[in-house]
């Protein structure tokens, strides 16, 4: 068992002052994190588990395993039996070229038209699995008539296949069902402080993750961004803020002067067509001045989210702290 880890999310030190028209310490103290797992896990229901929760591997679904033959030919139609790359090395191919039909008299058709984006698609020699090649799949496969054109980005590969080699193909990927997936986690047993000889004005990077290209696969998929920190006592009339960017598009900021408070960034974008991806995103703060942005973000290819931090003029100690970061796929 792998239980979900439920944790304070901020430990404030002051003491409520009684003004209700701010998020005082006892509200801070009562938010939670959930943590442990690893990435790609899923949180499912455990009445086992200490907090009612365990960490799961996703279940995988896998085709068939089709028998083809290798063409060295990198352009379209495959003809009998064939497999075609688009290119002269797998880690330069971008597309397949399948015929429906195997070598063995199997109509794979729909086992092909129906890989889902984010696949994985392994084809290896028939007789020795050293020599390989994985892909995933990074669109809807298309019918070309006489073959599928499946749309791959190139994973890894060993060894070369030669033309007519018997090959296998096999294509797996999450099983329907959903749930909360672990994508990424950022807890340091020391928050990380913005340093106070930070150039003004200049932004510093607090955080990355390198989102890879179709993280949101269908339209509904919804990506979830935490960040939790604290704005340190700086000095009157020093501003400092925090920004959170996926790529070049800039989601969100925290901004705050002179005292200490704490600050919560959470974002959440969901796929709402074919490329364009809706951004939406929220903040919550004693005294914060928010700019939430509604925008789009191209995420059928990969993205660098960045957490990133600033000061307007020197303070005398770091002028806030990263304490956690949460990234998560629904």
């Amino acid at each position: 068992m792998n239980p979900v880890l439920i944790t304070p999310a901020f430990v404030a030190t002051q003491t409520d002052s009684g003004d209700p028209t701010t998020l005082g310490p006892d509200a801070w103290n009562a938010a939670r994190l959930i943590g442990g797992g690893t990435v790609g896990d899923l949180i499912a229901r455990d009445p086992s588990s200490p907090t009612g929760a365990s960490w799961q591997a996703p279940a995988v679904r896998a085709s068939p395993i089709l028998a083809f033959d290798f063409s060295s030919t990198t352009t379209p139609p495959p003809t009998s039996s064939q497999v075609r790359f688009n290119a002269a090395t797998p880690t330069a191919t971008t597309a397949l070229y399948v015929r429906f039909v195997t070598s063995d008299g199997m109509d794979a058709y729909w086992v092909l038209r129906n890989l889902a984006v984010g696949a994985l698609v392994t084809i290896q020699d028939k007789n020795d699995h050293t020599v390989y090649a994985q892909f995933k799949v990074t669109n809807a496969a298309i019918d070309q008539g006489s073959h599928i054109e499946i749309p791959v980005a190139w994973v890894q590969n060993l060894g070369a296949f030669v033309n007519n080699q018997a090959i296998l193909l096999l294509a797996s990927s999450p099983a329907s069902g959903g749930g909360l997936v672990k994508l990424a986690s950022f807890a340091p047993p020391t928050p990380v402080p913005l340093p106070a000889a930070t150039t003004p004005n200049d932004q510093a990077v607090l955080w990355t993750f390198a989102l890879p290209a179709n993280t949101l696969g269908v339209n509904g998929d919804l990506l979830y961004l935490a960040a939790y920190g604290q704005f340190e006592t700086a000095g009157s009339g020093i501003s400092r803020q925090l920004d959170l960017n996926v790529g070049a598009f800039f989601v969100d900021k925290v901004q705050s002067n002179g005292g200490q408070e704490g600050f919560f960034i959470d974002a959440y974008i969901t796929r709402s067509g074919p490329a364009a991806q809706t951004a939406i995103a929220r903040t919550i703060g004693p005294g914060v001045v928010s700019r939430p942005k509604v925008g789009t973000v191209d995420l059928t290819v990969g993205q660098t989210v960045t957490v990133t931090a600033a000061h307007e003029s020197t303070p005398p100690g770091p002028a806030l702290t990263l304490w956690s970061v949460l990234l998560w796929k629904f």
